[in-house]
């Protein structure tokens, strides 16, 4: 305990140094100094006191290294211990900033296995939960890397980020975000995309929260960008590059299991696993029963599958809709191809060439492309979709 006091006394000469003699932060290190001379018995005898009179002296490097200390303290036999490194924990979270969150959310996803302390256990649930409220998306980032099999321990770290309504939406768009980035193409290597964010990594993260169904109204509330990001993913894992191959090997490496499902197989239990977690059950057992699912899996049955996906009703097709109108602008040429190619199949649905209409001045613009397969691709949804309009008007003529 006197060790403690003299480090402390030691930290505050050294800060007062930096001060400006007679300014306010001099003054309260008067008052500090004070205080400790004629409290230091009751501050430094309990765990939440220390750590508090020492934060307040922390840089957020420094912080983070108490916060790591505390969690690989939180494994410690000793519940007396572990109990303290939980209170520990619970002080510094805190502090109004931290630096390389990165770093916590490691540790976590490497001690959480070692912690059996039911207080301890709960602390650091309260600090994911809070870092992933703060820094979601560098959260969401890390913990895609730290297993991109998404393993028990994974899984359970994304159940206890998506328990909380306000932390799980952050994290949903991140992971939405996640699964909208350009898949691995065959001029990039892998050592230049980080797997750890890559979408088929997303994509079993987004599984594993599903099937908790947890998060439910939140997940209606996404419920359109994620329909269209899985349908996207799914044509995107139909024909995978060798990068996505390797990618997908790494991944099988972290499982047990000796057959591994296919990187297209996630996407479609995704797929799945979303449309019953946004209240779409039935339509789930009807495309099962109409073989919807395994034609989404084969290249030559797989625009027939797209087609088998459902129509959820006016308002969810509006906002699919609206958000391939944006996805039309997308800086990213792959999106902008796959829109046209969803766009296509569409549009050989006759019921669906109505709606499409509203969308034509966006695939308009697709003919000034400087890609000649996308002028391509333009040219003939503007074909098919003029065809079913035409067709619309000869039957209400005969009609």
């Amino acid at each position: 305990m006197k060790a403690l006091y003299h480090l402390y006394l030691f930290m505050l000469q050294l800060k007062s140094r930096t001060m400006v003699k007679n300014s306010a932060e001099f003054r309260h290190f008067l008052e500090d100094r004070q205080a400790v001379h004629s409290r230091w018995v009751t501050w430094f005898t309990n765990t939440s006191d220390i750590t508090l009179v020492f934060a307040k002296y922390f840089n957020p490097s420094e912080s983070m290294d108490f916060l790591l200390t505390a969690i690989d303290g939180m494994r410690d036999t000793s519940i007396h211990d572990s109990v303290a490194a939980g209170h520990m924990l619970h002080k510094i979270l805190g502090v109004p900033s931290l630096e390389s969150v990165s770093e916590a959310v490691s540790s976590i996803y490497h001690n959480l296995d070692s912690i059996s302390e039911p207080l301890s256990q709960q602390e650091l649930r309260r600090a994911l939960v809070l870092l992933g409220y703060r820094y979601s998306e560098e959260v969401v980032r890390t913990l895609l890397g730290c297993s991109l099999s998404c393993d028990s321990i994974a899984a359970e770290m994304w159940r206890m980020l998506t328990s909380l309504p306000n932390t799980a939406g952050k994290v949903l768009k991140e992971l939405l975000n996640r699964l909208q980035e350009e898949p691995l193409r065959q001029h990039q290597a892998i050592s230049q995309k980080e797997a750890g964010v890559a979408p088929l990594a997303a994509t079993r993260a987004l599984y594993k929260i599903l099937q908790e169904q947890a998060c439910g109204q939140k997940v209606k509330e996404l419920f359109p960008q994620f329909y269209i990001a899985l349908l996207f993913q799914i044509t995107y894992t139909m024909e995978p590059s060798m990068q996505d191959i390797a990618l997908h090997q790494r991944m099988h490496n972290e499982e047990d299991t000796p057959t591994p499902l296919s990187p297209v197989r996630w996407a479609v239990n995704a797929m799945e696993a979303l449309l019953q977690c946004a209240g779409y059950g039935d339509q789930v057992t009807f495309i099962q029963k109409q073989g919807g699912w395994d034609m989404l899996m084969s290249s030559s049955t797989h625009h027939e599958g797209l087609l088998q996906c459902p129509d959820l009703g006016n308002k969810r097709e509006d906002a699919i809709l609206d958000q391939m109108s944006r996805q039309l602008r997308d800086p990213n040429t792959v999106v902008r191809w796959l829109v046209l190619k969803g766009l296509l199949y569409l549009a050989l649905h006759p019921e669906k060439v109505g709606k499409l209409q509203r969308l034509l001045p966006d695939v308009l613009e697709r003919l000034q492309e400087v890609d000649s397969d996308l002028i391509a691709k333009a040219i003939t949804v503007l074909k098919y979709i003029l065809i079913g309009m035409d067709k619309q008007s000869a039957s209400r003529a005969s009609g």
